[in-house]
């Protein structure tokens, strides 16, 4: 088959088979809706269905018990392309960001590609990637060398707008823990160490620091534990903190005037503080623009409209960025809603299980899986995606 056909292909799975069991992924990992790192029914779920569709699949790949790997090959040698499949919900609020779709293109794209794999050299790996929304199940990935000898990795995140190159914040999450003195807050506060205060006075003092950082900082957090009761000086507190910044540098150097500000607030309170953590670090996604460009062209050959971007931050913070690091990733934004819907809401959930978003998903693992067939077919194109990487 030329490439024309193999394309035509590709194409007519969409209309097909394809869309059916992408429907049902969708549907199926919304209704499990499971945290970071306990998507136990999703990753069974999608590996055992890869398995029934030929693919050979490793499941708790890479000592991550909720990863899986579902590969298919060619009929000889060629580029290894990763597709990457997110499954994880974020807790209350479930598949907020849309992650059920992000499983649903990515096993339609996958399934579109076994059509056609066989007359041409390579090989396809969809990667079940756990814990994005928190814990960063592909920076495990990474570090454990799962895409080594990969040459490109494709996903794509659904949104309110259609961005094809798009550009991340890097994180580092932080704990605090306060440990103060327990003391009778109505008869005796004065014999009590509050660690409350210590929290709130590490608040404000973050407060203090926002105006002196680079407009792409962002700083935000919780309390955790604030106390047991109200006539109790706490003597126990906790906050969660998350640092964002466009470089790892900038971020590594504020996270660490964040840690002061709680040391501040420790002195000032006479409690002591403790650091910890909390997961790995993100990095911001690294661009590639001849892949970008591919991606464009299927996007407008679908007719699905999009601005290109690439030039600024446009988005929040991912993991999908440490894999960027390693090998030519593109993470393309689509609409699925309108302006006024942002991700993380309840009204984002609604967006991620309607028709529209539905239908969006399917032209976009179109055109996932007619750029991924591109990278397999084109050599000079691959040549030039790692050129740019």
């Amino acid at each position: 088959m030329d490439c024309r056909s193999l394309r035509e292909a590709v194409s007519s799975a969409f209309s097909s088979d394809v869309s059916k069991v992408m429907r049902q992924v969708s549907e199926n990992v919304f209704e499990f809706s499971e945290v970071a790192f306990k998507e136990e029914k999703s990753a069974e779920y999608l590996a055992s269905l890869m398995e029934s569709n030929g693919f050979s699949v490793e499941r708790a790949c890479y000592g991550i018990p909720t990863s899986f790997k579902a590969e298919i090959r060619g009929k000889g040698p060629g580029p290894s392309v990763a597709i990457l499949a997110e499954y994880d919900a974020l807790p209350k609020i479930g598949h907020a960001c849309g992650h059920n779709l992000i499983a649903a293109a990515g096993v339609g794209a996958a399934l579109a590609l076994k059509q056609v794999i066989g007359h041409v050299g390579g090989r396809v790996v969809l990667f079940g990637t756990p814990a994005e929304e928190a814990g960063g199940g592909k920076v495990m990935l990474v570090d454990r060398g799962a895409f080594d000898g990969f040459d490109a990795a494709l996903i794509a995140h659904p949104a309110n707008h259609t961005c094809i190159a798009s550009r991340s914040l890097a994180w580092e999450p932080i704990r605090m823990t306060f440990r103060g003195k327990n003391a009778h807050a109505g008869a005796v506060p004065h014999k009590g160490v509050n660690a409350l205060n210590a929290v709130i006075e590490t608040f404000n003092s973050i407060n203090a620091l926002r105006q002196h950082v680079t407009p792409d900082v962002r700083i935000h957090g919780i309390i955790t534990k604030g106390g047991d009761a109200v006539n109790v000086v706490p003597s126990l507190t906790e906050a969660n903190f998350l640092v964002r910044a466009a470089s790892v540098d900038v971020m590594s150097e504020v996270a660490e005037k964040v840690r002061n500000c709680a040391r501040g607030a420790a002195l000032a309170t006479g409690t002591t503080v403790e650091f910890e953590q909390t997961g790995p670090v993100y990095e911001p996604i690294k661009g590639n623009e001849p892949l970008e460009k591919a991606l464009a062209g299927n996007f407008a050959k679908l007719g699905i409209e999009f601005s290109l971007g690439g030039d600024a931050t446009n988005m929040g913070s991912t993991d999908v960025g440490n894999v960027s690091q390693v090998i030519p990733t593109v993470h393309p934004m689509y609409k699925i809603c309108e302006k006024e819907i942002v991700g993380h809401t309840p009204e984002f959930a609604e967006a991620s299980c309607s028709e529209d978003g539905f239908q969006c998903t399917v032209k976009v693992a179109e055109a996932l899986a007619l750029t991924s067939l591109d990278l397999l077919c084109d050599e000079p194109l691959m040549a030039e995606v790692k050129a740019a990487f």
